[in-house]
C-alpha cells in the first residue's frame, strides 16, 4: 500500500496533527506535503495490509512480522547535539481509563509509539525506543554501521529510506538510505515475532513523531510518499 503525498490532497487515511501545507518542489515538477516542526501525521492501521495466519484465517490481533517500508522525505534541519528526531514510529494501542469518576469513566484505546526510526545530530539513522540511540550496549543486540555512516541525512536534501524488517525468521532490521546500506540490527529479543518492531494493522504508523507528550524530537519536514510492502 502507498500513501501518496505528491498531490494537492492528503491521502484519505491520514490524520494530520498540527500545521501542514501542500507545496510545489522544483517548479511544477514535484509536489509534496510539508509538516511544520512540532507537528505529525498518523497513518491508521485500518488501511494497512491485512495479515493472514498460516492456516488461512485472518486474526484481528495478527501483526506484520516481515515487511518493507520505503519513505521519500526531506527535513529542514538536523537535531541539535546530543538530541534525536523521529522520522517515523510504530503505534501500539493501550487501554486507558478516561475520567476520574469510576461510575462515569470509560475505557479508550490510546495509541502510543513503541519503537521508531530516529535521526541523530550527525545525520545518522538508527532504530530505537526514543530513549537511547546507543544500541551497541543493548542486551542481546548486534548493531553494525555500514562504512561508518558514509551516507547520512542532509538537511534540505531529498532522501529515500528503505527499512527491511524480518521478525519472523532472521530477527533482523536493515536500513538503506538512498539505495546504500546504512545500518543493520540483529536481535532475537528486540526483533522477536509479534514484538515491538512488528506492525499492528489495528494501530498504524506515526510520521515525524514518537511521543506526543512533548514536541521534543518532532523535526517536521516534507513527504512525497510512504509505501509499505508486506
Amino acid at each position: 500500500i502507498t500513501f501518496n503525498f505528491s498531490t494537492d490532497r492528503l491521502p484519505e487515511a491520514c490524520t494530520p496533527w498540527g500545521a501542514l501545507m501542500s507545496k510545489t518542489q522544483d517548479g511544477v515538477r514535484r509536489s509534496c506535503w510539508s509538516i511544520e516542526r512540532g507537528c505529525y501525521i498518523d497513518l491508521p492501521g485500518s488501511h494497512l495490509p491485512v495479515v493472514t495466519a498460516w492456516h488461512g484465517h485472518t486474526s484481528a490481533r495478527s501483526r506484520l512480522n516481515a515487511y518493507v517500508i520505503t519513505i521519500a522525505f526531506s527535513i529542514k534541519e538536523l537535531p541539535k547535539d546530543n538530541e534525536q528526531g523521529c522520522l517515523f514510529s510504530f503505534l501500539s494501542g493501550e487501554h486507558a481509563t478516561i475520567g476520574s469518576d469510576k461510575s462515569k469513566s470509560t475505557k479508550k484505546n490510546v495509541l502510543k509509539a513503541t519503537r521508531g526510526i530516529f535521526i541523530g545530530s550527525d545525520g545518522s539513522l538508527r532504530p530505537g525506543d526514543g530513549k537511547d540511540m546507543n544500541l551497541r550496549v543493548a542486551k542481546g543486540c548486534q548493531f553494525t554501521e555500514a562504512d561508518g555512516y558514509a551516507n547520512r541525512v542532509v538537511a534540505g536534501r531529498w532522501h529515500v529510506l528503505s527499512l527491511i524488517v524480518d521478525c519472523a525468521f532472521s530477527n533482523s532490521l536493515h536500513i538503506f538510505l538512498d539505495g546504500e546500506s546504512h545500518c543493520e540490527m540483529m536481535s532475537s529479543l528486540q526483533l522477536s515475532a509479534d514484538g515491538p518492531y512488528s506492525v499492528a494493522p489495528t494501530d498504524g504508523i506515526r510520521i515525524f513523531a514518537f511521543s506526543t507528550d512533548s514536541r521534543d524530537g518532532m523535526l517536521g519536514g516534507s513527504l512525497r510518499h510512504l509505501t509499505l510492502h508486506a
